[in-house]
Parts: structure tokens; sequence; C-alpha cells
């Protein structure tokens, strides 16, 4: 696997990406031109480049969702405001995989709370999930 950009291939599917990988959950496009595009990998092992079972769709929106739904339940969050707040940093943390640092003369908050148009609220949210979910996440992403 390509760590820089969490790129791997099979010899079934072709190159893959991964978008998002949470506990079990992977989020995966397809780095060709399918009508399937996306998969929601379940008990993905990102060491062996393999999954048990998958979910594919061919619209981002219809993947992301399913993704969510799935890590979600994983974690059993159940109050409206702990999934806003999941929703949110899940898919922000989709977003920060597909942000290239070069593209842009801003750093990355600065960029979610012009284009998104988040509060320093939810990006403090989503800094300490992050910080949760993986201590050596750098916070300031400049």
């Amino acid at each position: 696997m390509n760590k820089n950009n969490m790129c791997f291939e099979i010899h079934s599917l072709g190159k893959l990406k991964i978008l998002a990988n949470i506990g079990s959950f992977a989020l995966i496009e397809k780095m060709y031109d399918t009508p399937e595009k996306y998969i929601v990998a379940t008990n993905f092992d990102i060491e062996k480049e393999n999954w048990d079972y998958g979910a594919y769709f061919s619209k981002f929106s219809d993947a992301l969702n399913r993704f969510n739904e799935r890590v979600y339940a994983s974690h059993y969050i159940t109050s409206p405001k702990e999934l806003a707040e999941a929703r949110l940093c899940n898919a922000l943390e989709v977003i920060e995989g597909r942000f290239e640092p070069d593209d842009y003369e801003t750093n990355f908050y600065d960029l979610l709370k012009k284009t998104l148009q988040l509060n320093n609220e939810q990006i403090e949210i989503y800094k300490d999930y992050k910080q949760r979910s993986d201590p050596f996440y750098d916070i300031e992403m400049e």
C-alpha cells in the first residue's frame, strides 16, 4: 500500500483508495470509471488490504451515509448531539483524506471554515475527535 495517498491494488477490483477507515469499516473509492465507484467495506484489514464483505455504491453521498451508519452503530452513538458530532467528524475526516495542503494557501481548518461555513466550536469538536482517535494527529495542519 502506498501510505502517502492510501492507495492499493487488488487483482479483481483494480486500484483502490481508502477515503476513511474507522474501526473495522472503510470507505473506499475505485480509482477508475465504473458504475459502482464506492465501497463500504466491513471487517476491513488495512495491513492485508482486504475485507469480509462490502456494499457498493454509485453515488458518494449514499456510500458516505452507509459508512456513517455502520460506524455510529458500532460506537453505540445514540443522542442527537452525539450523532450530529459523529456525522460532522466522519464527513470532515473523509474531506481531510482528499485535502492536498499544496493546493491551498490556507490551512485545512481555515478551508473548512470558509467552504463549509463551520464555526470554531465545530472545528474544536473535530480536533478533539481526531486527537482521541489518533494521538499522533497534527492538529495544526499547516
